[in-house]
């Protein structure tokens, strides 16, 4: 594996460019993770199909299942529904794995807040390699979730936790992770992407020059990208 310019890599050891392998892209929401899902799926990763905007496979995003469970909960107690949810997103998640295991060697998803569940799959994904990207907390913490407002001191405190779930999780996993800088994205491209290319296993260098066509300083989503290359 080539060294890093602007990342760092826990557990490099471990990192292997040969199949199978699955990647998890995850960070804070509003923190770049679109951004770096859209860099893999140009360099070739299969991170779903059909795609939205932000690059999420909603059989990956929590916000999603858990609106379809509640609108198939009824009127359960709220304890019961809530183990409900808990035992139904848990089997959709191991389905959702267990068929792209089947489907495809190497591949990955999208989810920022894929902390909140991966301790509990890790032992299902294939050679797991994770890429964290953090961003500074106060930009995080300005940024309004799925269109809603927070108070300063309520927002500081859930970016402050889910970068520490990250954190945690990153650094007990024992997996080869690439953890990733916003800033560093937005001052160093290309560097960026060649970091991103090394942990991939990447060659390709249209695919290089895509990814850092595709980084775009301003924010917001740049929607699905076309995949250049093959892993």
């Amino acid at each position: 594996m080539p060294s890093m310019s602007t990342s760092i890599v826990l557990n490099p050891e471990l990192v292997k460019d040969t199949s199978p392998r699955t990647y998890v892209i995850f960070g804070s929401p509003r923190g770049g993770t679109s951004m770096v899902a859209g860099i893999c799926r140009i360099m070739g990763l299969n991170i779903g199909e059909d795609l939205p905007a932000n690059c999420e496979d909603p059989d990956f995003n929590l916000e999603i299942l858990h609106r379809q469970q509640v609108e198939t909960s009824g009127h359960l107690p709220d304890a019961l529904a809530k183990r409900k949810q808990q035992v139904e997103t848990s089997v959709h998640l191991w389905n959702a794995i267990a068929e792209r295991n089947q489907k495809l060697a190497t591949w990955g998803w999208k989810y920022p807040r894929a902390s909140h569940y991966l301790p509990d799959l890790i032992s299902g994904l294939r050679n797991p390699h994770f890429v964290c990207i953090f961003r500074d907390m106060v930009s995080i913490a300005k940024r309004p979730i799925h269109g809603k407002e927070r108070n300063s001191e309520g927002a500081l405190k859930m970016a402050h936790q889910l970068v520490s779930n990250n954190i945690k999780l990153i650094t007990d996993s024992k997996v080869p992770t690439l953890v990733l800088s916003y800033e560093h994205a937005l001052m160093n491209r290309k560097e960026f992407c060649q970091d991103i290319a090394g942990f991939l296993g990447s060659e390709d260098s249209e695919a290089l020059v895509a990814a850092e066509n595709y980084i775009e300083p301003s924010g917001g989503y740049q929607g699905v990208p076309e995949p250049v290359a093959r892993l």
